[in-house]
């Protein structure tokens, strides 16, 4: 029996035999299997109940009084109602062709009696199972058709779309190619007419009056001209202009013509300037216009018409029209939105006209605030100048005592001490003095960095030191809390650091009467930016030998360094905090207190963003205040290179040595020029090529040891060069050096999988180079005799000669501006040339310059003209 989970009907079987007793049998076995069962004892009575009351499976006998089951089986396959009914024929004709005949007239199963019940029951299942199986077909395939006409209909909507977004894309395009809105609008206008295939586009603007005017026009050839008509027909619409629901009305100027709409006038822009975004007619006379403005749109045989509101920075500032003049013409909702955003982008094209135009306005009255700028500034700088001058006489009085008094034997340990207390806050007040100056190069974008190798913990105790004595007098508490995460060895502007230490601190014992003052210094790594990782990781795809500049990663890792400085002073009111770190500017308690000049605290911040980091403020005023700031510095450990370390020269190639022979790659002749200078003066034999195919031809025909490739060449570039050469090499595997431009990630990757050994990234140093040379093919150099009187990694224009200095300053101040400005392009072919135009007796000075110029030296070059220029000011 079957077992229903659910609650749908129990399927109906109908049972047809002239025999009751097996109609009987029948009916019980299939009710029993849980069927809802009818029969019928004749043909006659079974094909009426077929027709009121359709089973989903006929039981039937083939031998019966009159209507037998054959012909009752022909029957129902000939309706189209019953066609699809399963009929299982049972009989005690056992025959084969009694058999053959039922499958032929339709029958879809045949079962002799005497039959198995379990037979009969597992036949009618099947058929069920078939039928549910067919009507589950029927539906899917109804569903598919279903979805494939909504999936066409789709197809062709996207199809419309892109044509549309196309055609806008185009327009917009132009419409991007320049500023001119004239060029704008014409383009505009004519691509919109043929898109549309209509006959007519203008653009329509508004006056702050609400009056307007056609600015352009594109028109097909046979109808007439807006502003053509309007200048031949200066009366055109006289009559319209006494009917206030005209819409338009024509009138003439001396310098350009007008179409002006005095309905949208009146109504101050009427439903575009409510909301409304366009206005579709399909037929003029249909949309129930008055009879003048009938009248002038029969004047122009405009039918239809579609106008778009044109939006400038959220304003209504025109219209964009397309009229039909041929027939009335129904608008397609994608011709009205293409329309709709192409008149978006003329409010936006619109917006950036009148935005230029006002950039360049202002951008004259900059130039005249400038230059009044420049002045103050001038006389400023000129004012701190002075002041820097009579502050170092009496302290140079001061130093120098102190240095006389520091050498006197008869000095206690406790008087020593204390000189060295005066002379290094003698020495720290002149660091102070020369930052006053500072504050001219702060405004002018002119401060650097000038980072070293220096002991934290040191300088932390010099400034407790200089400043312990200063709080005690006050009877403070001063104390300084560092953390065990501080590292003693970093690379940073110590200068600029002690300034700012000494700067807040300075300030908050000034200000403070009883309590407290103290410093506590933590620190924290700073995670490794992209490149360091990127560059880490490089080593998983590149044999490049980067482990060693992976170590110094490790050592030299940045790390966060921050300072709380905090007192139990006066306090700063929350009116004052805005301008604390504006130059000149004290606060109430700073000018009561009558010391300092106001600049310290804006140094110090200037200061602290420029390594990387930035100063907060706390206060409460009569309870004190502070100050947190953190500064980004990198650790370098005493494994760790020391800048002062002598690097020697590579003069040549060691004797006793097979010719090594290089090939150079580049389609630049500058850098094929400095390539082969650099190779042919250690002794290397050296070839160029200039393109990707005749790099393979030499690499073919005269076999060099190693390659210098540059990746980006004509015909056939460098990845493809290392490809074909890896394809094409047998025994011997050439090394292959790439040199790149390129800082990204994958372009390194690629260069790794096409085949290349190695890369330099340009521009490149000469000993990097060299380096890389000997790395690959084990050659051995002759080094210069080192000169312990100059390091090169240490040079700076204070060990330029006073010779050298006088003979920059002798030539003309347009060099020197030439120079500096050549420098600070990076621009070696500049500077080489204007080296040529140094005269014979200054040979050193030509000399020092070309060898900055060859190693990348520019800072050097930019800090001593900018020496000379500012002496002569």
């Amino acid at each position: 029996m079957l077992n229903r989970a659910d609650n749908t009907p129990a399927s109906k079987i109908l049972i047809v035999d002239d025999l009751p007793e097996n109609l009987e049998l029948l009916y019980h076995v299939l009710t029993d299997a849980g069927y809802d069962v009818d029969r019928a004892l004749d043909g006659e009575s079974a094909l009426e109940q077929i027709n009121h009351h359709p089973p989903e499976v006929i039981l039937l006998d083939v031998m019966m009084p009159g209507l037998n089951g054959y012909e009752l089986c022909q029957q129902l396959k000939a309706c189209p109602q019953t066609r699809d009914i399963p009929v299982i024929f049972i009989s005690a004709l056992a025959e084969i062709n009694n058999k053959v005949k039922g499958f032929e007239v339709g029958g879809v199963d045949y079962i002799t009696k005497p039959f198995e019940i379990e037979d009969v029951i597992v036949r009618v299942k099947n058929q069920l199972t078939i039928v549910e199986q067919q009507k589950q077909l029927q539906e899917q395939k109804a569903q598919l058709e279903k979805e494939i006409q909504e999936r066409r209909r789709v197809e062709t909507a996207l199809q419309q779309s892109i044509k549309r977004e196309k055609t806008s894309a185009r327009v917009i395009q132009r419409m991007r190619q320049t500023l001119n809105l004239n060029k704008i609008f014409k383009s505009t206008t004519v691509e919109l007419r043929k898109v549309l295939h209509c006959d007519r586009v203008v653009i329509y603007q508004f006056n702050p009056d609400w009056s307007g005017k056609v600015v352009a026009e594109s028109v097909e050839t046979g109808w007439i001209p807006l502003i053509k008509a309007q200048y031949h027909d200066p009366v055109m619409t006289q009559t319209a202009i006494l009917n206030s629901d005209c819409v338009f009305e024509s009138l003439t100027e001396t310098s350009e013509i007008l179409v002006e709409d005095t309905y949208l006038q009146e109504t101050q822009g009427g439903v575009y300037r409510r909301g409304v975004i366009y206005r579709c007619v399909e037929n003029i006379y249909q949309a129930q216009f008055s009879p003048c403005y009938i009248n002038f749109l029969e004047r122009f045989q405009v039918k239809s018409y579609l106008t778009v509101a044109i939006f400038c920075a959220n304003q209504l500032w025109g219209l964009l029209g397309a009229y039909q003049s041929s027939d009335f013409r129904k608008w397609h909702h994608i011709e009205i939105s293409m329309v709709v955003q192409i008149a978006s982008q003329l409010g936006v094209a619109v917006q950036q006209a009148q935005l230029f135009t006002k950039i360049q306005e202002q951008t004259e009255e900059l130039k005249i605030a400038k230059k009044a700028a420049d002045s103050a500034n001038a006389a400023k700088s000129e004012f701190l100048a002075n002041m820097s001058h009579e502050l170092r006489t009496p302290l140079n009085a001061i130093l120098g005592f102190a240095q006389i008094m520091k050498k006197d034997d008869s000095l206690l340990l406790e008087q020593r001490k204390h000189i060295e207390i005066i002379n290094r806050s003698g020495e720290h007040l002149l660091d102070l003095i020369n930052d006053v100056l500072e504050l001219s190069k702060i405004e002018a974008g002119k401060t650097t960095l000038n980072e070293t190798r220096f002991d934290l913990l040191i300088l932390l105790d010099n400034i407790k030191d200089m400043l312990r004595l200063k709080a005690e007098s006050k009877g403070l508490i001063f104390k300084f809390y560092i953390s065990n995460t501080v590292p003693q060895y970093i690379i940073g502007d110590e200068r600029k650091l002690r300034q700012i230490l000494a700067n807040l601190l300075g300030n908050a014992i000034k200000f403070t009467t009883t309590g407290r003052v103290q410093l506590r210094v933590s620190a924290g790594f700073k995670p490794l930016s992209e490149d360091e990782l990127s560059t880490q990781n490089t080593n998983r795809f590149l044999p490049l030998n980067l482990s060693a500049r992976s170590e110094a990663i490790k050592e030299e890792r940045k790390i966060n360094i921050q300072f709380e400085i905090e007192d139990t002073g006066a306090g700063i009111s929350p009116e004052e905090l805005p301008l604390l770190f504006e130059a000149f500017t004290q606060t109430e308690v700073g000018r009561k207190s009558g010391q300092g000049t106001g600049l310290g605290l804006p140094i110090s911040r200037h200061f602290i963003q420029l390594m990387g980091g930035d100063i907060q403020v706390k206060s409460i005023p009569e309870k004190g205040s502070t100050f947190t700031f953190e500064i980004q510095a990198r650790i370098d450990r005493e494994t760790s290179f020391s800048p002062d370390q002598n690097q020697q020269q590579i003069v040549h190639l060691a004797p006793d040595q097979n010719s090594v022979r290089i090939l150079i790659v580049d389609d630049d002749a500058d850098n094929c020029s400095l390539l082969v200078k650099m190779l042919n003066r250690i002794g290397f034999e050296v070839q160029e090529a200039r393109d990707g195919q005749e790099a393979l031809d030499l690499w073919q025909s005269w076999r060099p040891d190693l390659i210098c490739l540059d990746m980006q060449l004509p015909i056939l570039d460098g990845f493809a060069v290392a490809r074909q050469i890896r394809s094409q090499e047998q025994q011997h595997s050439i090394p292959i050096l790439a040199i790149t431009a390129s800082v990204f990630e994958q372009d390194r990757q690629s260069i790794a999988v096409s085949g290349c050994n190695d890369w330099i990234s340009k521009p490149f140093k000469e000993e990097v180079l060299l380096e890389k040379i000997k790395e690959h093919l084990g050659v051995e150099y002759i080094y210069q005799e080192p000169d312990f009187s100059y390091t090169f990694p240490k040079i700076t224009t204070s060990l330029v000669s006073s010779a050298l200095k006088t003979q920059l300053a002798m030539l003309p101040d347009s060099f020197i501006q030439q120079l500096h400005h050549a420098a600070t392009q990076c621009s070696d072919d500049l500077v080489l040339q204007l080296i040529d135009q140094i005269p014979e007796e200054f040979m050193d000075l030509s000399q020092v310059i070309q060898e900055w110029v060859l190693n990348f030296r520019f800072d050097l070059i930019i800090d001593l003209t900018y020496q000379i220029q500012s002496s002569k000011q």
